[in-house]
């Protein structure tokens, strides 16, 4: 069979030699318009529901990151965010208080060590004692590279 298109935009089926002629398959009309909307209608709402459903899923991932994350972070005093190796130096933004004479922790992945505090820096003058949203630099015997976490000893 080969479709063809008539002027009054049918599609017929023309038979070849030997066979009998089919029905039109299908005539353009309000009906056929109206039943593809309601189709898209149909497939939109599916759409929605299966988006819904994914973001549902990416959200509970998130926030079980989040949560461990913030388990990770509960005991910590700071982040290491720069390390001058040439002078062992380690730049850290601190989320509590630390003072000169205190042991800390510096754990990233299996490099872990312990060492007291010597010296405590804010932009270049050395002080005893620094809190929470501070900056600061401190005097490190091994190399603490960036992204490092800091715990109380």
């Amino acid at each position: 069979m080969v479709k063809t298109l008539t002027r009054k935009k049918k599609l017929t089926l023309r038979p070849r030699s030997g066979q009998a002629a089919k029905k039109p398959v299908m005539k353009k009309g309000k009906a056929k318009v109206m039943k593809m909307k309601s189709k898209s209608k149909v497939k939109s709402k599916a759409k929605k529901a299966m988006v819904k459903k994914v973001a549902k899923k990416v959200t509970k991932k998130l926030m079980k990151k989040t949560v461990a994350r913030k388990a990770a972070m509960a005991g910590t005093l700071g982040k290491v965010v720069h390390y001058y190796d040439k002078i062992g130096v380690a730049i850290v933004k601190l989320t509590g208080t630390i003072t000169v004479g205190e042991l800390l922790t510096f754990r990233r992945g299996e490099r872990e060590f312990t060492q007291p505090v010597s010296s405590i820096q804010i932009d270049h003058k050395p002080v005893n004692k620094a809190g929470k949203g501070k900056v600061v630099g401190i005097k490190v015997v091994q190399v603490a590279d960036p992204g490092t976490l800091v715990f109380n000893g």
